[in-house]
This record gives C-alpha cells, structure tokens and sequence, in this order.
C-alpha cells in the first residue's frame, strides 16, 4: 500500500520548457537582482505591495501541457482543507520565481531557492468560480510584495513597447506534493485527489496550464507619477489660490519653492 512517502513534487510549468531553458536555476542564490531606483524610475510601493495578479490560477478538471489530469473533486478538497484555509489566511502562500528545483529551505547552512527570503508574491484568495459562459475556473490572487524579486516581477510585469502594448504577460503555475492514480480515457495522468497537499503558486514563464495568465495590477506609482502630480496641484494653489488674491504680481517660483520647503521635500 502506497504512503506519503512516495509523494512526488508535483507542478504545472510546462517541463520540457524548463529542460530547454538557458537560465540556471540552482544559481539564483547568487543573482543580485538590483533594480535601478532612481528618482525617474523608483517605485514608491503602498503598504509594501507593488501589486497583485488577479485571475485564472488554475482549471478544475482541467490538462496541464505535461498531461495531468486534474479533476474538479481535487480542487474541492483541496481549498476545503484547513491546511490550505490557515496559508490564505495567516499569508503563508508565498511563491517564487520559477518553481524552486530544491525543497528544504537550507542546505549546509545556505538559504536554497525554496526559501521565503526568495519570494515575490503571497496568494491570499483561491476559489473555483463560474464565467459568464457557463465554464468553471479556479479564481485566484496574489499581492506582489516589495522584495527584490517582487520588484524584479513588478518591472516585468508592467513593461510595455512604444505604443502602450504590455510586453509580458504574468503566468501562474501551482506547486504541490502528489502522485497520479491511473489515466484517463485520453491517456493523461489523473492526479491523485486523496493525496494533494498544494504548497503554493509561483509566477513562470511557461505555465502548464495555457488559462492560467492572470491580470497584473500595479498598485503602486512611480515616483515621476507622483512628482507630476503634486506639480499639478502646486499649481492649482497657486492659480486658484493666490493669484486671486495677491495684491501684487505674483512670483511662481517662489511660491513653489516655498511649497516645496514646507512640505519637507528637496526638490520636485
């Protein structure tokens, strides 16, 4: 009889993408993924959060590129159990860039690839819902966090080309501990639904499961956004404020600058 302890990890990025990839994840630990923060191209994040990816995260009874079959029954135990409720909850659901290949958090004293320090996003909602065709999807979304690969994720998700057009579109792939239990009438592996223990989901740029593109939202502006915007407002004061009321000619410059100065900024 078969244990937990032929578990295997089970994801959905599509794998023969990964086996084809030039990058070398069990080098991420030496990346340094700094990110220019200059004053035109800073991010002034909210609370922490750059954004959030929201959407398809996942397909009841759906077939991942790497033909698992998932039924809607595993998806409904899954996101019953308390395990799960608890990660949503307490904000444990933290994913990575790209599955990490490893899965303790340590090896020889050396923080891995799997470790927390490493993540970008944290899942908080998951749900099996119903579109307006008629089809179910597993609703999800997670909050892009201010770390380094959070803010890697946020330029990456919010780059676009000359015309507006967004470059690369974020995908998400679920990371679990499962085994198959025989095939389908089509010859896909079904995963076992009494033996799924989901762990998280993780932004990849080859998704297993084609539907599971979510929609990235920034939450947070760049600087030159907010510098423009507080321009904007000095100079409503100063038309619609004092101009009217001045008793002489009125000088702009100084007036901001005077702004400026009590406002505690340098410079805008």
């Amino acid at each position: 009889m078969k244990g937990k302890l032929d578990l295997q990890l089970m994801t959905d990025v599509f794998e023969s993408a990964v086996l084809d990839s030039v990058f070398n994840y069990q080098l991420t630990d030496n990346l340094d993924l700094k990110i220019d923060e200059s004053d035109n191209d800073s991010v002034q994040p909210m609370n922490k959060v750059l954004g959030y990816l929201e959407d398809t995260f996942f397909m009841p009874n759906g077939v991942s590129r790497n033909r698992r079959f998932y039924p809607e029954s595993l998806w409904e135990k899954c996101l019953a159990s308390d395990k799960v409720k608890i990660a949503l909850e307490n904000g444990t659901m933290l994913g990575m860039l790209e599955h990490p290949l490893v899965n303790q958090f340590e090896s020889n004293g050396i923080p891995s690839t799997a470790h927390p320090m490493y993540s970008g996003i944290v899942t908080k909602q998951l749900e099996i819902r119903t579109d307006a065709k008629g089809q179910k999807y597993g609703y999800g979304k997670a909050y892009v966090l201010d770390t380094k690969i959070g803010r890697f994720l946020d330029s990456v998700f919010r780059a676009t080309d000359e015309t507006g057009n967004i470059l690369i579109r974020p995908a998400i792939s679920s990371r679990a501990f499962s085994r198959s239990v025989g095939k389908d009438k089509n010859g896909n592996d079904i995963v076992d639904e009494n033996n799924y223990y989901l762990t998280s989901f993780d932004v990849t740029f080859s998704p297993g499961i084609p539907q599971a593109m979510p929609r990235y939202n920034p939450v947070a502006k760049q600087l030159s956004e907010v510098k423009e915007s507080m321009n904007d407002t000095i100079s409503d004061i100063i038309n619609k404020d004092i101009k009217p009321v001045a008793e002489s000619k009125v000088d702009e410059n100084l007036i901001r600058q005077d702004i400026i100065a009590k406002l505690g900024l340098q410079s805008l």
